[in-house]
């Protein structure tokens, strides 16, 4: 029996119109949008740039990083959470940028040092320079923002807290398990036999096909939701359109796990 894969292209598109028709209306209500809000508006962008992503796979019959997207997935829900839970927004911004300059900063002075050390074609000295004292001014911008440790994620160090606690309190436990610590095996190389046969064909055992239908619907849950908040947070006022939307995720989700449900089936 040939199945039917479901295509979330049309409903990536309607998102991301919904996305623009939300921050416009924002706009015009308040004259201006700060960079808090573009920042909330980012992260639900990129969640639905994600999940399509996984979709575009799943349409291709590619089940090959499936895990791996839907970890990144589940941090950017989190950070979400987050930003929305957090009491000083321009903070948490204001954090989240000085991790980003210190990431770019320690990459590029460890490169440059790589260089030196292996004899290649070297930078200027003085370009060394700035770029060490670049690293040593954003390592201390950081750390006088946070006490946490500076390979931790924005979000643990704007709340004091793990990834783990995080999930518990705004996600659940099962969220946890099934979109981050199992992923996690399929980042590192630790699930490999789980991925491939010993004919070098890709393979989705069951286990995995039930955890990915469990995924795509919080996946599309945590969507829909979010979109609901962004108006809620905004004071829009709801539409017939923002109610169509939610019943075309509601049917897409339908859909999909209509067909994982009959690949399970067909084990």
């Amino acid at each position: 029996m040939e199945l039917t894969i479901p295509s979330y292209k049309e409903l990536f598109e309607v998102t991301q119109d919904r996305l623009r028709r939300l921050r416009q209306k924002a706009i015009k209500q308040s004259g201006t949008l700060d960079a808090c809000d573009e920042f909330m508006f980012q992260i639900v962008g990129n969640i639905n740039l994600r999940f399509n992503s996984m979709c575009l796979l799943i349409e291709n019959n590619n089940w090959d990083g499936l895990f791996a997207f839907q970890r990144t997935l589940f941090e950017l829900q989190l950070a979400f959470e987050v930003y929305m839970n957090s009491e000083d927004k321009n903070k948490l911004v204001e954090l989240y940028k000085k991790k980003g300059n210190f990431e770019i900063a320690f990459k590029w002075n460890k490169y440059i040092s790589a260089i030196d050390i292996n004899e290649v074609p070297k930078f200027p000295k003085e370009y060394g320079k700035w770029v060490s004292d670049w690293q040593s001014n954003t390592t201390q911008a950081l750390k006088q923002s946070t006490k946490n440790r500076t390979t931790d994620t924005w979000y643990e160090q704007a709340t004091n807290r793990s990834t783990k606690d995080l999930s518990y309190e705004y996600l659940s436990e099962l969220d946890y398990y099934i979109s981050y610590d199992e992923p996690s095996n399929w980042i590192h190389p630790q699930s490999l036999e789980e991925n491939l046969d010993m004919n070098f064909n890709q393979r989705l055992e069951e286990k995995n096909l039930c955890m990915l239908s469990i995924m795509v619907k919080r996946d599309l849950q945590w969507l829909m939701n979010n979109i609901y908040r962004i108006q809620k947070y905004l004071k829009i006022e709801k539409s017939v359109k923002i109610a169509e939307y939610f019943n075309k995720i509601c049917l897409f989700n339908d859909q999909m796990q209509s067909f994982l449900n009959e690949m399970l089936n067909e084990r």
